[in-house]
């Protein structure tokens, strides 16, 4: 596996597991929600997110990526943490300019310390700034929790009514689904080096369907 592979695997496992992560958990912490009773959202968005980031890098579609990943986090918002869409839309476009701002900041920081052997030697490889963005926004969600500082317009009351009368989660895993198969196809048919990023989401998302399949099940029961 050569180092450019090595890379690419790098940043995507750490965008999966890491990164994707630590900025919903940002996202729900910022409006005062309940991060635990949302650890399925949570993944099931970062798998998402994954995909739509994978598309977009290896196609024509990278020219429009800033418009193309803030629509994916109202996706997430909307179908997997079940907020109506005006808050999905507020909050996303809150929590994209955050990490936009947040990045900004990352960067000028990374350039006043260039000196430093082990930021240059960390640059070398591509899984560095996600790594570097995910702890900043878990340590910005720990100093919000601590302080108690968030926005509090989405009710919770207003959410769980919505979440129960929404009962179609199966669109959206459908929808998952033929993202992750394109995918899938798309590397398979361009990109055959990259085949390996794609088996590394399969075993997440066929977990995630199966799973969300048979709770289906179990409450139509």
């Amino acid at each position: 596996m050569n180092s450019q592979m090595t890379n690419i695997l790098a940043t995507s496992i750490i965008g999966l597991f890491f990164t994707r992560p630590a900025f919903f958990i940002f996202t729900l912490v910022l409006f005062r929600q309940n991060v635990k009773s949302n650890r399925s959202s949570i993944l099931l968005s970062s798998i998402f997110m994954s995909i739509v980031s994978l598309i977009v890098h290896y196609t024509f579609l990278e020219s429009f990526m800033s418009l193309i990943m803030l629509t994916a986090v109202v996706c997430c918002s909307y179908f997997f943490f079940t907020w109506n869409l005006s808050h999905s839309l507020l909050l996303s476009v809150i929590s994209v300019v955050l990490f936009a701002l947040l990045e900004s900041v990352l960067y000028v920081i990374e350039s006043q310390i260039q000196g430093v052997r082990f930021i240059q030697a960390a640059q070398k490889y591509k899984g560095y700034h996600g790594v570097i963005m995910g702890f900043a926004h878990l340590l910005l969600s720990w100093l919000l929790s601590k302080k108690r500082i968030g926005f509090t317009f989405i009710s919770p009351r207003k959410r769980t009514l919505r979440k129960r009368q929404n009962h179609h989660n199966n669109d959206a895993i459908l929808l998952f689904a033929v993202l992750y198969l394109s995918s899938l196809s798309l590397t398979l048919f361009h990109f055959e080096e990259f085949i390996v990023i794609n088996l590394v989401l399969l075993i997440p998302t066929l977990f995630i369907i199966v799973r969300k399949l048979y709770m289906k099940e179990q409450e139509e029961g």
